[in-house]
């Protein structure tokens, strides 16, 4: 009987450490999903500030009330402004309703727009929480801390298809001969002719 307590007890405390275990792991993918969901959603609807991010419809009057130049630093503030609050929001709904752990803190959650090229932006979501979860007591008989903190970072790709057709259009025109303008031409070719008349008579040709 004695033989057999002490197996019980060194197995229901391994039974308590194995579900400690798992929490952590479920947890911490939990955590990592939700990042990657929330920094996919928000790449989608990031030029819509107004749109919604848990289904990503936007409404005819979204698509057609976009400002063209939407990406000039008063415009685009506003616009990461709006992203973040929906960002927040999301995050810490989908936590609330899929983590069963004790939460030490409120979740850190970060968000930022960085550019790549020309009408190509990626956004960064960085999630940091700091937990206990159910029978973290036993994580202690094994040389483990039961408080967690753990960060999940997310990328996302922001292609705005619609600014970077605006965005050649607008190269294309204003590099044009025709944007430029016939006497403008001409008087580039006289100053160039100029120019070049100089250094021929200074090499004596």
């Amino acid at each position: 009987m004695l033989e057999a307590l002490i197996v019980y007890g060194i197995t229901v405390l391994l039974l308590f450490f194995l579900l400690a275990l798992f929490s952590v792991f479920y947890h911490i993918w939990n955590i990592q999903t939700i990042a990657n969901e929330a920094a996919t959603r928000i790449a989608q609807t990031y030029k819509y500030r107004d749109a919604d991010v848990d289904t990503g419809y936007v409404t005819i009057d979204q698509v057609s009330g976009l400002e063209r130049y939407r990406y000039l630093p008063g415009i685009q503030y506003s616009m990461e402004i709006a992203a973040k609050l929906k960002i927040q929001n999301y995050i810490n709904r989908r936590l609330d309703h899929t983590s069963f752990v004790n939460k030490l803190a409120e979740p850190e959650i970060s968000f930022e727009v960085k550019k790549d090229a020309l009408s190509n932006r990626h956004v960064k979501v960085t999630v940091t929480e700091k937990f206990t979860v159910p029978f973290g007591e036993a994580l202690t008989y094994f040389g483990y801390s039961n408080v967690i903190q753990y960060e999940a970072t997310a990328y996302a790709e922001c292609l705005d298809i619609i600014d970077y057709i605006n965005m050649v259009d607008f190269v294309d025109q204003q590099t044009s001969l025709k944007a430029l303008g016939s006497d403008t031409v001409k008087m580039v070719n006289s100053i160039l002719k100029l120019f070049n008349h100089i250094a021929d008579s200074m090499n004596g040709n």
